[in-house]
């Protein structure tokens, strides 16, 4: 049964918490995915969700809808990157 978003979203913002805790290794690669994205982001507020979700696919090699959840997640568990004035 696959897991849903929330369901990911609990195991990771966990794992952030508790860095010792076991998790699969794809969940291990996918949070340290989603870290290097929020990095990336919050270095540059001003990228949309297509930048991200291109940035995601050329640099991580999956799909559309994989980098669509991962921008998911990555705004539910990190919080949105600050926008410049």
């Amino acid at each position: 049964m696959e897991k849903s978003l929330r369901d990911i979203a609990d195991v990771l913002s966990e794992a952030i918490e508790k860095p010792d805790m076991f998790i699969s290794e794809k969940d291990r690669e996918r949070l340290e995915r989603m870290k290097a994205v929020y990095a990336r982001w919050l270095e540059n507020p001003l990228l949309t969700d297509t930048n991200m979700r291109d940035f995601i696919m050329a640099n991580y090699k999956v799909g559309r809808a994989m980098a669509y959840q991962d921008i998911a997640l990555i705004k539910a568990i990190f919080g949105n990157a600050p926008k410049m004035d």
